[in-house]
């Protein structure tokens, strides 16, 4: 029952900050509902495969079920 999360994402240079304050708000409530990070991969050369083309972050997380998530 448990969700695996892929997030992919394109972390801006210069907005550090506003991430730090982003993930300040949301992993308390986030990981007192069972929300586990898994890992990150940078991506430093991009890859596109068909019509997928990540930007320079992977993150990988899960969720213990739906209704923590």
């Amino acid at each position: 029952g448990e969700l695996f999360l892929v997030a992919i994402a394109d972390q801006k240079e210069g907005k550090e900050q506003l991430l730090q304050e982003y993930f300040g708000a949301i992993m308390p409530s986030a990981m007192k509902n069972g929300f586990t990070p898994l890992g990150q991969l940078h991506i430093d050369h991009i890859i596109i495969a068909n019509n997928f083309k990540p930007n320079n972050f992977i993150g990988l997380f899960k969720w213990p079920n739906m209704t923590s998530r």
